[in-house]
């Protein structure tokens, strides 16, 4: 009996592993918290728009929706930016999203460095998106809105 059940369960957990792999993702936009600003692309360079980019976030990474490529941390200060898959600087500490819900001031910050987050640089229209030294307290260039 005890074998059956253990076999019962092994099923159960196989099924839930192929339903949990075909998880759609859908299309986020990424916001500057208490503004109208989003996250939008320039060429491969991350920026704030008030046209923003629809993101993918899964597995710790954050995509252009529909695209192969993976916004990347290139050092303290510097710009994010998209590349291929597959870089070190690739995996941001965020919540993959799996339904459709508003996450309200969070940090996206970087794996590699989890002391560097997406800061936005100026807060205006073309501004750019930076990695900078987490700060306490609410610095509202770091404060993100997933919507």
């Amino acid at each position: 009996m005890k074998i059956i059940l253990f076999l019962l369960l092994l099923l159960l957990l196989n099924i839930l592993t192929d339903v949990a792999q075909g998880i759609v993702i859908l299309p986020t936009k990424i916001r500057l918290s208490n503004s109208t600003l989003y996250w939008a692309l320039n060429g491969s360079d991350v920026i704030l728009s008030s046209n923003g980019t629809d993101w993918a976030i899964y597995n710790n990474v954050i995509s252009p929706y529909g695209d192969e490529t993976a916004v990347q941390y290139r050092g303290p200060g510097n710009q994010l930016a998209i590349a291929n898959k597959g870089g070190p600087g690739e995996k941001w500490d965020v919540g993959s999203i799996m339904e459709p819900q508003i996450f309200y001031n969070i940090t996206i910050c970087s794996r590699l460095v989890p002391s560097e987050c997406a800061t936005a640089s100026e807060i205006k229209e073309g501004g750019e998106v930076i990695a900078y030294y987490r700060q306490t307290g609410d610095l509202k260039q770091q404060l993100w809105t997933l919507e």
